[in-house]
């Protein structure tokens, strides 16, 4: 009965440290997105504000314009952010090839020189004869 409970006990605690990695993992992914969700969120926001201020100052009538041309602007930006978020996977990708390639040339050419055996110098002896 002890043993069984012992057992129990052990998986609990193993799902428990999983459960608390899992978290950590979380933490630290969330951690390394809030300064992007930042940034997107207070542009946005900024966005709106700035759309509000010039609004105060016009008539009525020209507010559709306005609020036109904001949501042109707006979208414009939204689309190339996606276009960006979707591109950077592929050039970061690219880029580690490209590093990847080079380490490769370079571990080669190493390995190739180092059994190349160094020829040992010959010494010449540059002093004048005795006479």
């Amino acid at each position: 009965m002890g043993t069984e409970r012992l057992e129990e006990v052990r998986e609990l605690l193993t799902i428990f440290s999983q459960t608390r990695e899992l978290a950590q993992s979380e933490i630290a992914e969330a951690n390394r997105d809030l300064p992007a969700s930042d940034r997107l969120i207070r542009t946005v926001t900024g966005f709106i504000g700035e759309v509000r201020t010039e609004a105060s100052k016009l008539k009525k009538e020209e507010l559709v314009l306005l609020y036109e041309e904001a949501f042109k602007r707006i979208e414009d930006w939204a689309q190339g952010e996606l276009d960006r978020v979707h591109s950077r996977p592929r050039l970061l990708e690219e880029r580690e090839r490209t590093i990847a390639s080079i380490v490769n040339f370079l571990n080669e050419r190493s390995v190739r020189y180092a059994s190349v055996q160094v020829p040992t110098p010959v010494e010449l002896d540059d002093s004048w004869p005795d006479d």
